[in-house]
């Protein structure tokens, strides 16, 4: 019964270091540059893009 609850604590220690990973979930990648943007952020950022860079269409 030991043995179980040690494996228990290992796999406890794991979670922490994914939830890092939770603010990368909501990510808007851009057309026209290809940089990965957060969402709140994604509808000025194609604004600067289409300002900065012409479309050729």
């Amino acid at each position: 019964m030991t043995k179980k609850s040690q494996i228990r604590k290992g796999k406890q220690k794991k979670s922490p270091k994914n939830k890092g990973r939770k603010a990368d979930t909501k990510v808007y990648r851009c057309e026209t540059c290809g940089d990965r943007v957060p969402v709140e952020d994604a509808m000025v950022h194609v604004a600067e893009c289409d300002m900065t860079i012409p479309r050729s269409d």
